[in-house]
């Protein structure tokens, strides 16, 4: 899982007066007052470090004796773009939060870290081309709880029909309706952020400071919603027990989500692939196929490590980025090399992508970057007849017509383009997904109903599922839920042929 951190957004412009009556309250201790630019460019409007980088690594040393109890460690930071690890002693704390405004971060020193004499802390990155601003590095010898007057929040979510467990998302708001920082938060199967926390629902725990809060706790658009206010005091412990229930009725179908990502194969975003399977089972993914860029990513075996198999099957899957667009290809072997993705020769691509074992390619938000340099701006796909330059049919299985994590300008541009395939005679299936790097855009918002002849998560056949794709046995969603019967005998992605005048559809 990944490490706790704080993070508090803190102006840059304190007065002296007010940073010496900071430094005297609580006993705070300044380690290294300068900010640093770390990386390999030059930055001239960075007026507040040097222009130059100083180096790609900050090394601070400074005595310090054996700490009783838990400390916390304060830098502030700028411009995080990529993966900076922070170490004490050799011990990760966690990453720089991936932001780019000018912000204050707190880390959690454990009981006896600090030794007597020399300590170091160490900020690094594997990609130190990554121009940021770290510095002004502080320490706290008081806990979080102290300093924020925390009060611990134990949370169980069960499913009303059998009284089991449920993972859930959990959003936990204040009175004004914001989302609020959560404490001592990440556990083997948590996944949290502001205002934000993913739990199995066996009574994980969090804290936050004393006040007044509402829980809500969710599992994707098939389930209810629970809701409950509660007031928190400082150092108590309250406990809360929710209920849900399943309301949509999907049989036949299960919830796919073709289009997921992860900070730790991805190298961008800021959810750990732990963290992902966790939010996986809260959102009620039943079929999650892996699409980290240019990587075979295999969820299998930390699935497996965690638990979590009976929540959802996985597929190995990649997001094949290329000069043409991304792709998204499975199923995959995560031992061989990924498909050949730097060719703009459209029948190369595909045909290297097919022979790696993969049997549905969708091509993935065609407008992305927008409507002139996307896939089908590039292309020149004509906004009626759906012809373009060159003439030639396109490789791929399906299209992305929903993609929640992607903002579109004209929406139903997607819609209009795909209408206008299939009019050309082009089999193209339509899919929805969630594009999710992060935990907070929740995976699965966007998603695909496909047909399937079991209803267990854990059992889902996955060549099943691919024919369903390539068949167009399935069903856009983003919160609807739409299947379609004529005559009683023909489905999605099936041909009726009536014989008669008269048809019944539901």
């Amino acid at each position: 899982m990944m490490p706790e951190i704080y993070e508090k957004e803190e102006s840059m412009t304190l007065t002296l007066f007010a940073l010496l009556a900071l430094f005297s309250q609580d006993g705070e201790r300044m380690l290294d007052e300068k900010l640093h630019h770390l990386g390999n460019d030059n930055v001239p409007e960075w007026k507040e470090t040097t222009p130059q980088p100083e180096g790609k690594e900050l090394r601070v040393t400074f005595q310090a004796d054996v700490n009783e109890k838990e400390y916390i460690l304060l830098l502030t930071q700028r411009d995080i773009h990529e993966t900076w690890r922070v170490h004490l002693n050799g011990t990760f704390l966690g990453n720089l939060v991936a932001a780019l405004p000018t912000r204050e971060t707190e880390y959690t020193i454990p009981k006896g870290l600090l030794k007597k004499g020399e300590n170091t802390l160490l900020v690094t990155s594997k990609k130190p081309q990554d121009d940021i601003i770290v510095g002004n590095v502080r320490l706290l010898p008081i806990t979080l709880r102290e300093r924020y007057r925390l009060g611990k929040v134990v949370v169980s979510v069960t499913n009303k029909a059998d009284g089991k467990p449920l993972p859930v998302r959990i959003g936990v708001t204040n009175k004004s309706g914001r989302l609020v920082q959560l404490f001592n938060a990440a556990h083997s199967h948590t996944a949290q952020r502001t205002g934000i926390f993913y739990t199995m629902g066996k009574g994980d725990p969090f804290e936050v400071p004393a006040g007044e809060y509402t829980l809500t706790a969710t599992r994707g658009m098939e389930w209810s919603l629970a809701s409950q206010t509660i007031t928190v005091g400082f150092n108590e412990v309250k406990k809360i027990s929710l209920s849900l229930t399943r309301e949509v009725d999907t049989t036949g179908f299960i919830a796919a989500d073709t289009h997921i990502h992860t900070l730790t194969y991805s190298g961008h975003g800021d959810s750990s692939v732990e963290e992902r399977m966790v939010t996986l089972a809260g959102e009620g993914v039943e079929l999650a196929i892996a699409t980290d860029h240019n990587h075979n990513t295999d969820y299998r075996p930390f699935q497996e490590k965690m638990d979590l198999t009976p929540w959802f099957t996985p597929v190995v899957g990649n997001e094949v980025t290329t000069p043409n667009g991304h792709f998204n290809a499975f199923p995959l072997n995560p031992k061989e090399k990924v498909p050949y993705h730097s060719t703009r020769n459209w029948v190369k691509l595909f045909d290297g992508i097919r022979k790696k074992g993969a049997k549905v390619i969708i091509l993935n938000h065609p407008h992305w970057p927008d409507l002139d340099r996307g896939p089908f701006g590039v292309l020149q796909v004509d906004s009626v007849t759906a012809d373009r330059k060159p003439s030639r049919a396109f490789g791929f299985d399906a299209m992305e017509l929903v993609n929640s994590s992607t903002k579109e300008p004209q929406p139903m541009t997607l819609f209009s383009d795909w209408f206008n395939l299939l009019n050309r005679g082009e089999r193209i299936t339509a899919v929805g997904s969630s594009d999710s790097h992060s935990v907070g855009e929740p995976v699965g918002q966007g998603r695909t109903y496909v047909a399937s002849s079991t209803d267990d998560a854990a059992k889902i056949d996955i060549d099943e599922a691919c024919r369903a794709f390539t068949e167009a046995k399935v069903s856009v969603s983003l919160g609807i839920f739409s299947d379609i019967q004529v005559d009683e005998k023909a489905g999605m992605g099936e041909t009726h042929a009536p014989k008669g005048e008269a048809i019944d559809v539901r």
